[in-house]
């Protein structure tokens, strides 16, 4: 039986995955999800990440290939000032440099797709949004304004 819930449709498609150790323990779930419950055929599933030798086993484990992030960009995160969500950006933003497909999902680590995806439909890209927001509570908006009276 296979994994996945429907018959798979479109383009073939690449996915590319920033990862640090932290995300170990949801990432086997987040490359199973994508297998499972994206529409499309998926091609290779990239795996960027640090030198990790756990995140290399479950490359191997996952049937994912791992790309050393160093070899992505010409800067490293010392570049950066250490800031690794800017790093994490610009990995992404590097996808077309990585992948073999025209066609590339990227994927947060933390992120578990529980439904079937669909991103191509009649040779036009679908994009997922939602009206999700963080809603600031007045309290809390004091504090990051260091304590100064709200002008509204």
């Amino acid at each position: 039986m296979s994994d996945r819930p429907i018959q798979t449709v479109g383009e073939t498609m690449d996915v590319l995955i920033p990862v640090i150790e932290k995300d170990l323990a949801v990432l086997p779930y987040v490359i199973d999800g994508i297998r499972k419950q994206v529409v499309h055929p998926i091609g290779d599933i990239y795996i960027v990440a640090p030198n990790s030798k756990k995140i290399k086993e479950v490359c191997k484990r996952k049937n994912c290939q791992y790309i050393f992030e160093d070899e992505v960009l010409p800067i490293s995160k010392k570049d950066l000032d250490g800031d690794g969500w800017m790093l994490q950006q610009l990995i992404k933003l590097s996808c077309d440099t990585i992948a073999s497909n025209n066609h590339v999902l990227i994927s947060d680590a933390d992120t578990i797709m529980i439904a079937p995806h669909l991103f191509m439909a009649e040779d036009k890209i679908v994009f997922y949004c939602d009206d999700e927001y963080w809603h600031c509570r007045q309290n809390d908006a004091d504090n990051n304004r260091g304590n100064h009276q709200n002008p509204f």
